[in-house]
């Protein structure tokens, strides 16, 4: 494998730091930040670009901390999940924002030069996660792959981006792999339901806060408890069944919606189309507010969940 020294310049979206290599090339960089200077290893050489791994960190950047995640190193080599934890939240906010703007610009043909361009920051940048994927070894440990391995890196109680219910969850789960799970909150923030896909076992007992499992093992569906699960979205609840894609940040995307609806200044009778829709994230509130809104999605559990929300309200 062939090893550069790379200066990052900036961040492009998905987390990889961005930098050029000694004939100008750009090369896009796992586990680096804007202003380091890195060591580089080389494992995808394009006519136009090239991708590789930080393997050692020669300067760092400005926005550059000691992580208090388990699941990292100073190089991103943890879990993978977070592609920013070794940074200050500030930095990594407006590394992400500039790389979103670049990739609307850019896929659109936008010019955004002078555009008042309004971001917003998460109001909690640990603890917010409401969805959680993990993986389990036959012996019961329960983590997250590490990046670019299937090696389990565990505790996934220890994840510092997943609310504390969801922590709690992971460490009781009481399920042997190998095999996956998907953990999703409750709008009551105190409960957890569960589906996995694990070898043929026995539904361990329901512990608080785990109030229901659907076990996929050996072809057989076992289910124990309530396997569905509320979700909120400023005061207007939906009921989905896990899997059923939500915005894992609750509190942002209360502001999403807002702003959004903000933006669209909806009138009574206004014809809206909601394109990939879900459970209706935006569907309800444009309906409360008089619009006569159509909304569309592939996903058929999603939209039957929301058929059954807007009857609800």
């Amino acid at each position: 494998m062939t090893r550069v020294q790379v200066e990052i310049e900036r961040a492009a979206y998905g987390g990889e730091g961005v930098g050029r290599l000694p004939d100008g090339k750009v090369v896009f960089v796992r586990g680096a930040l804007p202003g380091d200077t890195v060591d580089v290893e080389i494992l995808v050489n394009k006519k136009k670009f090239a991708r590789g791994d930080a393997v050692a960190l020669i300067k760092p950047g400005p926005g550059r901390f000691a992580s208090a995640c388990p699941h990292t190193d100073e190089l991103g080599a943890g879990c993978g999940g977070c592609h920013f934890q070794s940074s200050h939240y500030v930095a990594e906010w407006e590394w992400t924002s500039a790389a979103a703007l670049e990739a609307f610009s850019r896929a659109g043909r936008l010019d955004l030069d002078g555009v008042d361009v309004q971001r917003f920051s998460s109001p909690a940048p640990e603890g917010y996660r409401r969805r959680l994927r993990v993986h389990i070894d036959a012996k019961g440990k329960v983590g997250f792959f590490r990046r670019g391995s299937h090696d389990i890196d565990g505790p996934a109680s220890d994840c510092l981006v997943a609310h504390p219910t969801l922590r709690r969850a992971a460490e009781v789960l009481g399920l042997k792999g190998p095999g996956t799970a998907l953990l999703e909150l409750d709008a009551d923030e105190d409960t957890v339901v569960v589906r996995a896909e694990v070898p043929k076992q026995d539904i361990p007992p329901l512990i608080a806060p785990i109030v229901g499992m659907k076990l996929q093992a050996g072809g057989a569906t076992h289910t124990a408890g309530e396997t569905q699960f509320d979700v909120e979205v400023r005061g207007l609840r939906r009921t989905l069944p896990v899997g059923v894609f939500t915005q894992a940040n609750a509190r942002m995307n209360d502001i999403l919606v807002t702003r959004a609806l903000t933006a669209l200044k909806v009138q009574d009778g206004q014809r809206v189309l909601e394109l990939y829709c879900g459970a209706g994230n935006f569907t309800l509130d444009i309906a409360r507010q008089g619009g006569s809104v159509w909304g569309l999605d592939v996903g058929g559990k999603a939209i039957t969940a929301g058929q059954a929300a807007a009857a609800r309200h």
